[in-house]
C-alpha cells in the first residue's frame, strides 16, 4: 500500500497505458500475499484479493499525479475513499492514507477549503 510519501507493497503493471475515468479504470492488479479473511474494527470483513485492487487503484493514483493527470488521479482518489470506507471501515490505516493522498491531490488542484475538509475528517477518524 502506497501513500504520497511512503514506499509501495503492490505494484500496478503499466500504468501508462493504463484508461482512467471516476468510475472503471484498466490495471494490472499484483496477487496479494495472502487471501486470507480479516475483520476491521467496524466488524466489516474484507478478502485479501479485494483488498491488493484498491491498493492497485491507489498506486494508479499514484502515478497519474506524478505524470500530471491530476483531475483523472483525484477523482480516482475519490473512488478508492469511497470504496475502502465501505469495505474497510473509516478508521482503517488504509482508509486514512486514501484520504490523506485526496488531500494532498486537491491541494495541488487548489481547491485548498476541500483539502483542509479531508484534513479535518482524518484528524476526527484518527483520533487526534
Amino acid at each position: 500500500m502506497q501513500s504520497r510519501r511512503a514506499d509501495h507493497l503492490y505494484h500496478v503493471v503499466d500504468c501508462a497505458s493504463a484508461t482512467v475515468t471516476p468510475t472503471t479504470y484498466k490495471i494490472k492488479a499484483a496477487q496479494p500475499a495472502s487471501t486470507a479473511t480479516f475483520t476491521t474494527s467496524s466488524g466489516r470483513v474484507a478478502v485479501g484479493a479485494r483488498r491488493a485492487a484498491l491498493n492497485s487503484a491507489n498506486n494508479l493514483a499514484i502515478r497519474l499525479a506524478e505524470l500530471g493527470e491530476r483531475e483523472q488521479a483525484r477523482a480516482l482518489d475519490e473512488d478508492t475513499l469511497t470504496r475502502r470506507r465501505r469495505i474497510l471501515g473509516e478508521d482503517h490505516p488504509d482508509t486514512l492514507i486514501s484520504a490523506h493522498n485526496l488531500a494532498v491531490e486537491l491541494a495541488e488542484l487548489g481547491e485548498h477549503e476541500q483539502a483542509r475538509e479531508v484534513e479535518d475528517w482524518i484528524k476526527r477518524h484518527r483520533g487526534t
